[in-house]
C-alpha cells in the first residue's frame, strides 16, 4: 500500500493498527529506511540559568528571600523567629 502511495493513516485504518505500529513494523521489515517523527507540537521550556538573570535581578531574589549584604561583602540571611513575650519577661 505504501508503494502504491497510500498514506500512513490509510494503512493503519486497513490493517487496524495505529500509524505509529505500522510504520514500526515497516520499518522493522525493511520496507522504509526512515520513520520520520510524528509531527507533534514540540513545548520544550527552556531551563533558566543564572546567565540568564541580570545582577539587580538576582540581588532583588535573594533580598526577597530574606539575605542581606553586611559589613565586607558578606551575605547574610536574616531569619524570622517568633518568639513568646512572656517567656522574656518573666510573665510566664
Amino acid at each position: 500500500m505504501k508503494e502504491e502511495g497510500a498514506s500512513w493513516d490509510e494503512i493503519a485504518k486497513a490493517v487496524g493498527h495505529s500509524v505509529r505500529s505500522v510504520q514500526l513494523k515497516m520499518y522493522a521489515i525493511g520496507a522504509v529506511n526512515v520513520i520520520k517523527a510524528p509531527d507533534a507540537p514540540q513545548n520544550l521550556v527552556k531551563v533558566k540559568t543564572l546567565d540568564d538573570f541580570t545582577p539587580r535581578e538576582i540581588i532583588k531574589h535573594l533580598y526577597d528571600l530574606g539575605y542581606r549584604i553586611e559589613g565586607e561583602g558578606r551575605l547574610v540571611l536574616v531569619k524570622k523567629e517568633y518568639v513568646n513575650i512572656g517567656s522574656i519577661v518573666g510573665e510566664e
